[in-house]
């Protein structure tokens, strides 16, 4: 994709995501909102300076101004021109692009890892748990938000709303490999990690946890 036609692509999406975000009439925006309000939260608690990585970034929904200014904010995403566009967007140079089988980072060296709405596209989840905790510090922690597949109301959403009432297409089974029960995401943090906080989000519609490395 050129690069105006993708700005213009990545532009259009993160407007109206941020409208949606900011509008009290707007079901998927007060669902994001609810998504953003748990990850900032579990942010705030960290130190300033803290060294984050926004694992699978997107187009940085969640990050404020704040946390800008406040946090060593590293953001990766897959994605280059996705990467690119963030870059001129919010004139932050600390994008980059990587993967979460591969992070460019050394052993031990971040304080916190984000990863909203990303772990349901990894086709390898464990291989990229264990990859995150290689460059958590001891002690530190991974905070993530993914569909909850256990939830009768998410299987509504998805396989009739979105079906039949929505201009969000139905997902198809290559967009969210890892398809995680409330139980199963459970038992995989708690393999690798210590579970801090575990619990649901908007009637169970998502999974929320915060686990520390061991």
């Amino acid at each position: 994709m050129p690069e105006l036609e993708s700005d213009k692509y990545y532009l259009n999406h993160l407007q109206r995501t941020n409208a949606a975000i900011h509008s009290r009439y707007s079901l998927l925006g007060v669902h994001h909102r609810h998504l953003n309000e748990f990850i900032l939260r579990q942010v705030s608690t960290l130190p300033p300076q803290s060294a984050i990585l926004d694992g699978g970034c997107g187009l940085s929904i969640w990050v404020t101004d704040e946390i800008r200014k406040n946090y060593d904010l590293r953001s990766m995403d897959c994605e280059e021109q996705s990467v690119e566009f963030c870059r001129r967007y919010y004139q932050d140079g600390r994008y980059i692009v990587g993967d979460l089988y591969d992070i460019p980072f050394s052993d031990a060296s971040i304080d916190a890892i984000t990863i909203r709405e990303v772990i349901e596209h990894i086709k390898e989840p464990e291989r990229a748990l264990l990859e995150m905790k290689r460059v958590l510090k001891a002690g530190e922690r991974i905070i993530l938000t993914t569909p909850n597949y256990s939830s009768p109301l998410l299987f509504l959403i998805e396989n009739i709303y979105n079906r039949f009432f929505s201009d969000i297409k139905p997902y198809r089974d290559d967009v969210h490999p890892s398809k995680f029960k409330f139980q199963e995401l459970k038992a995989l943090l708690k393999k690798h990690f210590v579970l801090v906080e575990y619990g649901t989000i908007d009637f169970g519609i998502n999974l929320k946890a915060v686990a520390r490395k061991k």
